[in-house]
């Protein structure tokens, strides 16, 4: 199995909240969930995602 490297995971989560409804430019390592109106299915789901 390859390695997932950091970046490759950063850009999946910014594709999955981008996707979920979060504009692209408001993504940030420091940004909170309420500020990208992320619920907890949308967290559940990322989850899934990044797994």
């Amino acid at each position: 199995m390859a390695a997932v490297t950091k970046e490759q995971i950063e850009e999946r989560m910014t594709e999955a909240l981008v996707s979920f409804g979060a504009e692209r430019d408001d993504v940030k390592r420091d940004a909170d969930w309420e500020s990208l109106d992320v619920d907890s299915l949308d967290l559940v789901e990322l989850a899934q995602i990044v797994e």
